[in-house]
């Protein structure tokens, strides 16, 4: 979406839109009729958090099973972008980026970067990385395939599956074991003789099996002893092998058993007491063990933890109860609960103690690895990466109009015009000037900030190594700002656009000549999209070649014959365009899906584009079979605030209906004069849409109104050409 939108009146609500360092961050207003789509390497919220039967914990992500089948994950992905639960609809290798065509499932399992469910059919689904990764090197071991599945796997009768760090355990009918994926520690060479397996436990480089009379075998890395079983060890009724603080390394792990008494034995690693059950441990009916810490559920559905509590994982939440399931991540923990809700505490680096909460949002602001929405109560919802307190909003921060999100910050437009900043403030972009006020936008960019004031003047602060935060003198009359790591953007009312700071590589920037007639811009990592007054997209690019070992010349190339566009999104190196009809059109890299438009996207009124990855916000959802749309009843007679806006020159209004009712909707000018009469008929109980074209009109403000047998409700937008 544009990088800005604004115009320097103070009557308008601002759309903000950022840039950060490694791609472009964007916000856009949603409408509370809209849904969500995402896709690319990344997952969008869902709107509830509930239905669940089946939780599973990774390294830094974590998978649910819902009541119907449907699996969602959240956490870290493929990219290192941390996330929440998204919509089924979406695209993308992440380990939680959840196949949009994948079947019921009825059973899951979460490893350090990939994912592995059972489906219903008897059929085993993987997805994730192939590729392991260590401080100083990458190595992509495509034979190691523990992010796919076998070709052979097809002809087993599987009835359990296990995910350890980078392989893999199922578990057959006849009681045998079948492995796949790392054996750097030998974790997938089963023993010889192995049978009457009734369950299987994946660590990271170490395995347990549970046989039928209540014995247990362990193989793989035995560095503190997580491999050696105690010989006396009998009654086992549930097993847990744990992860290690560094995988890669061979860092020794623990293992832990339930005995028929409802005792637990631990044994392996315990240098954070993770193999030492608190004393007098009873009633235990389930176990589960991550990296540091264990857990351990009671039959009166309370946890117990023990073991480290360096991010809080062993913390368990006051008064949880009613859990029937739990599970351990490396440094997080999950709990499932008997409504089928589900709780998380630990480590949220990449969100994965994050879960589904329901949103009521007006607008969502992408970032690489973090995300801000604002909610129809003005309050501020993130998540996402937190290590310099970016997704923890400012306590009171009640009255916000507007987002903005940065590398490791974060802004917000109050509605009384100032400007709130949290997260890094290594270059002083989140110390927001003394005095500022009257603002109607803001932009974050990498590590410096954009204000832009009802004057038509930018403020700028931060990081200013390469000129991004001089604004030049004679700058007067902006309308919209965009900014990225490195530069700044500025668009006057005259339709020209104003660029400063350098690129990455310490070159002048030259906006392209004769560029003008510009309605719209938005910055990407290392190219820049304007939007003209006759819906054509103009884009300039540095110079993508020049010292790097990845090169993607022309990612900035528009397709031939696009046109009747009315919104841009600009990413790392891809773009995104939404053109009058409600189609969206995508062109640069697409390793991760990103231009990869989901089958049956259409009436869509918003799009975002992130670090690698895409997002729409659409009326109507994506009907991709011949089964009914379901649509939900609205309880209230409600007028959207069209998108786009400002608009240029059609825009969407938006309006729904609790029940069959008359509605007409007009639009007039300041003076109150009628200009045009979109609608006067007799419509349904839902959720509408009218394209309003605005070519007989002249650039100024508008108000358009909705009235019902009940109800007259009337907003605001701008017209700018």
């Amino acid at each position: 979406m544009f990088s800005n939108r604004s115009a320097a009146s103070e009557l308008l609500v601002i759309l903000v839109f950022t840039l950060f360092i490694t791609g472009t961050l964007v916000a856009q207003p949603i409408t509370e009729s809209g849904r969500l789509v995402s896709w690319g390497s990344t997952i969008f919220p869902s709107n509830s958090n509930s239905e669940f039967v089946l939780i599973a914990a990774g390294w830094g992500h974590n998978l649910a099973l819902r009541s119907d089948g449907k699996v969602i994950g959240w956490g870290r992905n493929g990219t290192g972008v941390r996330q929440i639960p998204g919509t089924e609809h979406n695209i993308g290798s992440g380990q939680s980026a959840v196949p949009a065509d994948m079947g019921a499932s009825i059973d899951i399992a979460a490893g350090f970067a990939h994912s592995l469910v059972l489906l219903k059919d008897g059929t085993v689904a993987s997805w994730g990385s192939n590729v392991i990764k260590t401080d100083t090197r990458e190595t992509d071991y495509s034979l190691i395939n523990q992010g796919s599945v076998p070709d052979d796997l097809e002809n087993f009768d599987i009835t359990a599956i296990s995910a350890g760090a980078y392989h893999n355990l199922v578990l057959r009918s006849d009681g045998t074991v079948y492995a796949w994926g790392f054996n750097s520690r030998e974790q997938i060479t089963v023993p010889p003789g192995l049978d009457d397996v009734i369950k299987i436990s994946a660590g990271g480089l170490h395995n347990l099996a549970l046989r039928s009379s209540g014995t247990v075998v362990a193989w793989g890395s035995n560095g503190g002893g997580e491999s050696t079983v105690p010989p006396d060890l009998i009654d086992v009724v549930d097993i847990a092998a744990g992860f290690s603080n560094n995988i890669l390394r061979g860092d020794p792990s623990h293992s832990l058993a339930l005995r028929s008494d409802s005792t637990v034995i631990a044994w392996g690693n315990n240098d954070s007491g993770q193999s030492q059950p608190p004393a007098g441990l009873r009633d235990v009916i389930s176990i589960s063990a991550g990296s540091a810490h264990s857990l351990a559920l009671r039959s009166n559905g309370t946890v117990v933890a023990w073991g480290s509590n360096q991010y809080g994982q062993s913390d368990v939440p006051k008064e949880l109860e009613n859990v029937i399931q739990i599970a351990a991540g490396s440094s997080h923990s999950l709990a499932l609960l008997s409504d089928g809700s589900i709780v998380a505490w630990g480590l949220d680096s990449y969100g994965q103690s994050t879960v589904p909460v329901e949103l009521d949002i007006t607008q969502i602001a992408a970032g690489a690895y973090h995300y801000l929405a604002l909610q129809t109560d003005s309050t501020v919802f993130a998540w996402g990466l937190n290590d310099y307190g970016q997704s923890t909003p400012p306590v009171g921060l009640d009255d916000v109009i507007a987002v903005s999100v940065g590398d490791r910050h974060s802004l917000a437009l109050r509605s009384d015009r100032t400007v709130a900043a949290w997260g890094s403030d290594s270059f002083g972009q989140s110390t927001v000037p003394a005095g500022l006020d009257n603002v109607i936008a803001v932009a974050a960019g990498g590590w410096h900030s954009l204000a832009l004031s009802s004057g038509g003047t930018v403020t700028a602060w931060g990081r200013n190594q390469f000129g991004q935060a001089d604004v030049p003198e004679e700058l007067v009359d902006v309308i919209m700002i965009s900014a990225n790591g490195h530069t700044s953007l500025a668009l006057r009312s005259d339709g020209t656009v104003i660029q400063w700071g350098l690129d990455v590589y310490g070159y002048d920037f030259i906006v392209p000549s004769g560029l003008s007639d510009v309605i719209g811009i938005t910055s990407g990592f290392q190219h820049y999209l304007a939007l003209h007054k006759d819906a054509t997209v103009t884009a300039w690019e540095e110079d993508t070649c020049a010292g790097v070992s990845e090169c993607w010349p022309g990612f900035s190339t528009v397709p031939d014959g696009l046109t009747d566009v009315i919104d841009l999104a600009a990413g790392n190196r891809h773009s995104l365009a939404l053109r009058s009809d409600g189609t969206v059109s995508g062109w640069g890299r697409d390793i991760y899906g990103q231009i990869s438009i989901p089958e049956g996207l259409t009436d869509v009124i918003a799009i975002s584009a992130g670090l690698d990855n895409s997002f729409a916000i659409t009326t109507q959802g994506i009907n991709t079979s011949s089964k009914p749309v379901i649509v939900d009843v609205p309880d209230r007679v409600q007028l959207h605030q069209n998108f786009p806006n400002p608009f240029n020159p059609v825009t969407i209004i938006s309006f729904e209906l609790p029940v069959p009712d008359y509605a007409e909707l007009a639009v007039f000018d300041i003076t109150g004069r009628r200009v045009a009469t979109l609608l006067q008929e007799n419509r349904p109980a839902g959720k509408h849409q009218v394209r309003f074209e605005s070519a007989a009109l002249a650039s100024g403000i508008y108000i358009y109104r909705l009235q019902t047998g009940s109800s007259v409700i009337t907003r605001k937008m701008t017209l700018i050409k």
